[in-house]
């Protein structure tokens, strides 16, 4: 059978594909399009295969995020965090940060959440570089120096001209180094994924699905308390 996300031979038993890590389908033919896609699911297509996963054979799969969370961290080089969602746990694996502050450290790992340690999620946007767009004026400016010394109007122009280039450069530069993190807070420390990596909107998708998994699991936990009670 062919894989049902990038089309790679994979054999007929093969839950998740060896080479992109999706979650397989039941092949309902060998010759099957290749679909490329790495969107965030909130109904993903075959929560079956992915129970094994799962600490409890009860838990449901409510959203996943990337299509590389089976991928074998030993063969293949995961730069992005996947997971998978379900009613009573989150499971990460691949590339994710820890730290407080300016100082963020990378690692490659595997880590379970239970929601009800989930203290906090959102999103961390990093400022504009400074320094980038600062050289970039800073170029322009030398050549339009360099332009004046010359003494000619052409050479001016043309002097102008020739740093307008390297001053876009550092300027479109420094608002692509902005980084945006999705930071999910924990009893006992925090992780955060690149959220411009993995795709803003997908990670912005799988955030509301952690927020209402939260809000069901308290308000279940609010009517076994009420139901105790009467």
């Amino acid at each position: 059978m062919f894989c049902s996300s990038c089309g790679a031979q994979i054999n007929d038993d093969a839950v998740f594909c060896p080479e992109c890590g999706a979650v397989q389908e039941k092949a309902k033919s060998p010759k099957a399009a290749p679909v490329k896609s790495q969107k965030a699911s909130s109904a993903p297509a075959d929560a079956q295969s992915v129970e094994q996963v799962f600490m409890d054979p009860d838990e449901k799969l409510l959203a996943s995020l990337g299509n590389g969370y089976f991928v074998n961290l030993m063969f293949s080089s995961v730069k992005k965090c996947h997971a998978l969602l379900s009613d009573k746990r989150i499971y990460l694996k691949g590339a994710m940060y820890t730290g407080n502050g300016k100082t963020l450290m990378k690692m490659m790992e595997e880590r379970t959440l239970d929601l009800e340690d989930i203290t906090g999620t959102g999103f961390i946007y990093t400022k504009v570089s400074r320094l980038l767009v600062f050289l970039g004026i800073l170029f322009e400016i030398a050549a339009g120096v360099l332009g004046v010394a010359t003494g000619s109007y052409e050479d001016l122009i043309a002097c102008l001209a020739g740093g307008l280039v390297p001053c876009l450069i550092l300027i479109i530069a420094a608002f692509f180094s902005r980084k945006i993190w999705f930071f999910i807070d924990y009893a006992g420390g925090s992780i955060q994924i690149d959220a411009k990596l993995i795709g803003l909107s997908d990670v912005q998708d799988f955030h509301k699905q952690i927020r209402r998994a939260k809000d069901a699991l308290k308000a279940k936990a609010k009517a076994n308390a009420t139901e105790k009670e009467a």
